[in-house]
């Protein structure tokens, strides 16, 4: 897999954030091995974690897939909490990118991680205030995998790592679902 850019945990507030969200008063700690990060923050080199004491954890160097994934999904989860999302998929006929409406997130709504029993555990599954699926995502990096008896978004794992370097200065993601749709222009001929 090519270079993916990781986050850290917040030590103040317990929450998710990626490397190109940080900011240097902020404490963080690994999610590898749960200890304590520097934030080198230079004008010649892009910003970077490292180990405090020199640690000997390899999650920035040489995560495995498992753990880039695992990345994937809590950067994903905390852009959808921050209502930095916007979603499209392809139109059946015209093959146009359509926007998929994702709810606005608030506190009545839930976003959990690897939800479900394991034969059916979903990546990321968002819940309105009665716990009910509004919609379920898969990131994937070589084939999506999963059906779900919801609306389910399969989302390419590489996609999500370009669209944080691509649109870093309005510091939103714009992500292509697997989901084939009708455009309002083809949706009376279906």
């Amino acid at each position: 897999m090519s270079q993916y850019y990781l986050g850290a945990i917040n030590k103040d507030t317990n929450e998710y954030e990626n490397i190109f969200y940080v900011q240097k008063p902020n404490q963080y700690k690994c999610i590898g091995c749960d200890q304590d990060l520097i934030l080198r923050k230079g004008q010649a080199k892009f910003q970077s974690f490292v180990h405090k004491n020199g640690f000997p954890c390899n999650y920035f160097k040489n995560a495995t897939q498992v753990q880039i994934l695992a990345d994937a999904k809590m950067f994903l989860r905390s852009m959808i909490t921050n209502n930095k999302v916007e979603l499209f998929g392809t139109c059946k006929i015209c093959m146009a990118n359509c926007k998929i409406n994702l709810p606005v997130y608030d506190n009545t709504k839930s976003l959990v991680i690897d939800h479900g029993l394991p034969e059916e555990q979903m990546d990321l599954v968002y819940l309105d205030a009665d716990n009910k699926v509004i919609c379920g995502f898969e990131v994937f990096e070589n084939n999506p995998s999963k059906q779900a008896g919801y609306e389910l978004h399969q989302i390419y794992i590489i996609q999500i790592n370009y669209q944080i370097t691509r649109n870093f200065a309005t510091q939103k993601i714009e992500l292509l679902t697997r989901k084939r749709m009708y455009c309002p222009n083809c949706v009376h001929h279906a």
